[in-house]
């Protein structure tokens, strides 16, 4: 067996390196990639706009915060992970319980630009929101949970919320990265919950 200090090429090594402690993984099982960002307001200065257009003929945008988001209360610290931030809007009207008419993810999007969006036809739309990709907007950050691989193959979700990772009050929160839910203990991912004007 060579000096501990000497380094061998990765075929020698292979021939002589004994296994690794039992106790001293590489990496644990709990390990997060980067810190969670912390729940919420960030400002986004890009972002990479995708589209396509559905069955039911409405347009769908996947919005990919690719270059990170800065936090409202640190702005010199910016939050990007290697799976970054993703949100999906469409064109599809909903209602509001408490207000007439009908308005969409997109609208709503596109609004916080400043477009005067009634009216707007396919072609319009998707200009309008090419034109906000390198414009900046608020972006608010809360919590869902990570999705467990199950065995076969698909991911299942306990479809967990921000106000679930939050072990103190609505006016004093407590966030934590992970929840203890019939002795498994389930993660917190960050997802984007909503956005807002600058």
């Amino acid at each position: 067996m060579p000096e501990a200090s000497e380094y061998l090429d990765l075929s020698q090594l292979a021939n002589f390196a004994e296994a690794l402690p039992d106790d001293e993984p590489i990496e644990t099982e709990d390990f997060r990639e980067d810190g969670l960002m912390p729940v919420g307001k960030y400002i986004s200065a890009s972002r990479d706009i995708q589209g396509k257009q559905r069955v039911d003929k409405h347009l769908l945008f996947t919005l990919t915060f690719g270059e990170g988001v800065q936090h409202v209360d640190a702005p010199d610290k910016t939050y990007a992970t290697r799976f970054p931030l993703k949100h999906w809007i469409s064109t599809k009207p909903f209602g509001y319980d408490d207000r007439p008419g009908m308005t969409s993810q997109v609208a709503e999007y596109l609004k916080l630009f400043g477009f005067e969006v009634k009216g707007m036809d396919t072609d319009d739309i998707i200009a309008a929101m090419q034109e906000t990709q390198a414009s900046p907007i608020g972006v608010r950050v809360g919590y869902e949970d990570r999705a467990i691989k199950g065995t076969d193959g698909s991911y299942v979700s306990r479809n967990l919320k921000t106000k679930d990772f939050n072990l103190g009050t609505k006016d004093a929160p407590q966030y934590v990265s992970s929840i203890t839910i019939d002795g498994e203990v389930v993660y917190a991912r960050p997802r984007v919950t909503g956005f807002f004007a600058l």
